[in-house]
């Protein structure tokens, strides 16, 4: 990838998260920002998170 595309996918992906971000409620961003770091703790890093695997049980009921 040349670094004026990676440079672009960077900025567009910084946009979306910050519109993404807005409709958080600071505790959620807080909730969010912690929920990642611990991600990357468990991919044993930030170089490794692009393999990391993430199972969720999902019952399909409502709230």
């Amino acid at each position: 990838m040349s670094s004026i595309h990676e440079q672009a996918m960077n900025y567009v992906y910084q946009q979306v998260l910050q519109r993404l971000l807005g409709y958080f409620t600071r505790a959620e961003r807080t909730a969010l920002q912690l929920l990642i770091q611990r991600l990357i703790v468990a991919a044993g890093g930030i170089e490794r998170i692009s393999g990391f695997k993430v199972l969720v049980a999902f019952g399909g009921g409502k709230l």
